[in-house]
C-alpha cells in the first residue's frame, strides 16, 4: 500500500534495511513487484544526511532514515506487514523523490 511502511523478509537485505516504504501507486498493485524506498536505523547510519532527500520517521520509539537515493524495486513476495501508514508525509515522501530524479 502506498505510503505503508513494510517489514522487509528480503533476508539479503534485511539486516542493513529492516523496513521499506512502498511508493508505488495503488493502480499498479496487481504487479509482481513493489516501488521501495529503503529505511535503515537513523543510529547506524554511517553518512550525513541530507535533510531533503532523506526524511526520519520515529516507529515504535525508533528513529529510521528514509534512503530516498537507494530506490528499488522488490519482489512483493518479500513486502511484509505493514507497520505504519506515513499518508500524512507523502509531501516530505515525494520531495525526496524528486530530489532523486530532478535534484529539486
Amino acid at each position: 500500500m502506498q505510503y505503508h511502511v513494510h517489514q522487509n523478509r528480503d533476508t539479503a537485505s534485511n539486516k542493513i534495511y529492516p523496513l521499506v516504504l512502498e511508493v508505488q501507486s495503488a493502480l499498479l498493485q496487481d504487479l509482481a513487484t513493489r516501488v521501495v524506498l529503503p529505511m535503515r536505523k537513523l543510529k547506524d547510519y554511517p553518512a550525513k544526511l541530507i535533510t531533503k532527500l532523506n526524511p526520519i520517521v520515529g516507529i515504535e520509539g525508533v528513529d529510521y532514515i528514509v534512503l530516498a537515493q537507494q530506490i528499488s524495486v522488490m519482489p512483493s513476495k518479500f513486502i511484509g506487514t505493514s507497520l505504519m501508514d506515513l499518508t500524512q508525509q507523502q509531501h516530505s515522501i515525494v520531495s525526496a523523490v524528486d530530489c532523486v530524479l530532478s535534484g529539486l
